[in-house]
């Protein structure tokens, strides 16, 4: 980087943008959901990168500036996003212990790197080429095997909850991400594994003309996806959905009595021509009022609640002595639904095995 026009006025609007995600990081980082932290310590990541790519020589002479801000972050880039992509898969989830086994790997690297670096400086200082293209390596091996696991997963999503404007917005912005740090690691793997004088003369062009906008646009983007995802932000800007937040949080004691009743102890669920407008008048409160209820309480929609209620009820009964004599499609029809093919459909995506194989396994 010099001191050319183009270049200051990247980094005036790298440091901005840094900021920004730093803040969001943050403001995210008090919210009591799963969800939210992980993508908070995304945007933390992606700032304390950008503060590293302006303040870089200060940064990497101290070892809690190193820690905190240096480079290596990346490592952790793949794994994130993978894990908030999976607090959008219904169903029940276990995100601590998801968290724990996915960023075991990266963190181990990441202190592994700086241990070297601080504790034993003229090893480091010796074998650096050789430590920083092993890092780069793994970087990118993480990086590319948990692009696969984002898409596929992206894919079951999809499929499962259909095509709607949050889902193509997680798509786009995870379609960006996996662009912006892939095509990063292949242009430094490539420039490592052949060996050429046009990376060192095109060196300035495609950052000053490829990286530079990619890094304002890709960030940009993801400052513009965690500002919409915040509850207050959209009714703001677009005046919908508060009349019924407020009705859901009004009615929230009274729909935890009245789901308590109907759905623990009534088992409401098992009636197959249950629907959201059926609960409305049997509630007495409006359907987007239950809507809202159900995706802060449980973080699903009213067809996933109910399938959810119907699968476990199933699982229960597969373990009951009572229900031995009956047959797969006669438990189902009890617990409420409809088709054998429907039922054999849902009980995989809740349980990840066909019906007769959790039997079996049973």
């Amino acid at each position: 980087m010099n001191d050319a026009f183009p270049d200051i006025l990247y980094n005036g609007m790298l440091l901005c943008t840094s900021i920004y995600l730093i803040v969001l990081a943050v403001v995210n980082f008090f919210s009591n959901r799963s969800r939210f932290i992980l993508l908070g310590l995304l945007c933390f990541l992606m700032g304390v990168t950008l503060v590293n790519n302006i303040f870089w020589p200060v940064v990497k002479k101290d070892w809690l500036l190193s820690l905190l801000l240096g480079s290596g972050k990346n490592v952790f880039i793949g794994p994130l996003i993978f894990l908030y992509l999976s607090t959008w898969r219904p169903g029940p989830k276990n995100v601590q212990h998801s968290t724990l086994t996915h960023m075991m790997l990266p963190v181990m690297l990441h202190f592994t790197y700086y241990s070297v670096k601080f504790i034993f400086p003229e090893y480091y200082a010796l074998h650096y080429v050789t430590i920083a293209t092993m890092l780069l390596i793994t970087e990118s091996l993480l990086l590319v095997f948990y692009s696969v696991l984002s898409v596929k997963l992206l894919a079951t999503l999809q499929k499962q909850n259909g095509t709607s404007v949050k889902t193509n917005r997680i798509k786009l912005l995870l379609y960006l991400l996996l662009f912006y740090f892939l095509s990063g690691k292949t242009y430094d793997v490539a420039s490592i594994m052949f060996a050429s004088p046009f990376w060192s003369t095109a060196f300035l062009s495609i950052n000053r003309y490829f990286f530079m906008p990619m890094v304002i646009f890709v960030n940009g983007s993801l400052i513009v996806y965690t500002v919409l995802e915040m509850k207050w932000v959209r009714p703001v800007l677009f005046g919908k959905g508060r009349h019924d937040t407020r009705g859901a949080l009004k009615n929230s004691e009274k729909l935890d009595a009245l789901f308590q009743k109907y759905f623990g102890e009534e088992k409401l669920y098992t009636n197959t021509e249950i629907s959201i407008s059926y609960l409305s008048k049997l509630f007495g409160i409006p359907p987007q009022s239950i809507r809202h209820y159900l995706r802060h309480k449980f973080n699903m929609g009213f067809k996933d609640y109910i399938n959810q209620k119907r699968v476990e009820e199933l699982k229960r009964m597969l373990h009951n002595e009572e229900w031995k004599a009956y047959s797969l499609i006669g438990m189902a029809n009890t617990v409420g639904f409809k088709s054998p093919a429907t039922f054999y459909r849902i009980f995989k995506k809740y349980t990840g095995m066909t019906p007769l194989q959790y039997q079996q396994r049973k």
